[in-house]
């Protein structure tokens, strides 16, 4: 029954994310009874820089340290992995899988001699590092923008926006695991944010290769009659939205405005300061600055009133306000005007003009 079940469960994973289950699983079997040192396939950037040891740069991915390394990086693979594959395709993310491999590994060794450089210190350069944790940042970052889910529970502590996320849990990852490649892991970030904005594309096929590709003879008799292969859709992993400042700024400065702000947001959510309350506030402060204008009665005129923008509309206010001195005025007038004279005098019983003689308190 066991058996049954778990074949059953296999079935249910696409083809890419279980085949790239399978690699890591056997690598690490492979170097567990080998007892082949870790250090023959870890990524090296003095050894990739000066030996030409280009091979490390993909064999560093698929080389956990433990158990433990490979049992999370996969459970992770199975969870992220294929929700992208079956999003996306599995065609498309196999070979978006083998570009980030390269690149981020790649991307690790030139901050690592960048590093190096700045700091004057060539111990930069023999930083190794393993596994696929690289890619599955670059995985998390892809498939938080294409969520849509606005928001992600952190260990169920805080919320925090999506677009934010890996980086906060990269932040956590390093401070609760000190050893872990912080280097690699924004590695992995970075390439993602690379491929989200499209600048990495010309590096892709287009949707319309993977589709000729799955109508080969080959690919449609031995891969896209399998239950668990998912066609290639008709879009990419290139997120349309992604610069919310325009197009004319070049990506790379661009795409840092773009963090920072996610950043920021990020941090006013952890403080509560949601857009909805952050709209409340502004509202709130806008009302304590919002006053209408006082009327000038020294000489029966009234002060020509302005419009201002505020969130209250106090128009209605100034009309009434208008409309009540004109009637006040014209019951002064009328008053005077149907005062008779009694007795040959005149009727010393004064009429007041309720706008002159009154305080008119600001609304």
């Amino acid at each position: 029954m066991s058996h049954a079940r778990l074949t059953n469960y296999l079935s249910t994973i696409p083809i890419c994310s279980l085949g790239l289950l399978s690699v890591n699983c056997i690598v690490h079997l492979f170097i567990f009874l080998t007892s082949e040192p870790l250090n023959l396939f870890s990524i090296n950037p003095y050894l990739v820089i000066y030996n030409y040891e280009f091979y490390r740069i993909i064999s560093s991915a698929f080389v956990h340290s433990g158990l433990l390394h490979i049992f999370f990086n996969m459970m992770s693979l199975l969870q992220i992995g294929t929700i992208l594959e079956i999003q996306f395709g599995t065609l498309q993310f196999l070979v978006v899988t083998l570009w980030l491999v390269i690149l981020s590994s790649t991307l690790y060794v030139l901050f690592s001699y960048i590093l190096s450089l700045a700091f004057n210190n060539i111990s930069w350069l023999y930083y190794s590092s393993v596994g696929f944790s690289g890619v599955l940042f670059s995985y998390a970052i892809i498939e938080t923008y294409h969520s849509n889910m606005p928001t992600r529970s952190v260990f169920g502590l805080f919320e925090v926006p999506s677009k934010v996320y890996p980086w906060v849990l990269l932040v956590i990852l390093q401070i609760m695991l000190p050893n872990v490649s912080w280097l690699g892991h924004v590695s992995g970030i970075i390439v993602g944010l690379l491929l989200l904005s499209g600048s990495l594309q010309f590096l892709l096929p287009s949707v319309e290769f993977y589709k000729s590709i799955e109508q080969s003879t080959f690919c449609s008799n031995y891969f896209v009659r399998l239950s668990n292969y998912v066609r290639t859709p008709d879009y990419n992993m290139t997120y349309p939205n992604f610069y919310v400042c325009g197009p004319n700024v070049p990506n790379p400065i661009l795409m840092i405005f773009v963090q920072l702000w996610n950043i920021i947001e990020t941090l006013l959510y952890i403080f509560g300061l949601t857009p909805a309350n952050l709209q409340y506030f502004y509202q709130s402060i806008s009302s304590l600055f919002a006053r209408t204008p006082s009327v000038n009665s020294d000489d029966n005129s009234t002060i020509p009133l302005t419009e201002r923008s505020s969130p209250f509309d106090s128009r209605g206010s100034f009309q009434t306000l208008r409309q009540n001195e004109d009637n006040n005025n014209n019951s002064v007038s009328n008053a005077i005007k149907n005062s008779k004279l009694v007795n040959g005098k005149s009727n010393n019983k004064s009429v007041k003009n309720p706008i002159v003689d009154s305080n008119i308190s600001n609304v």
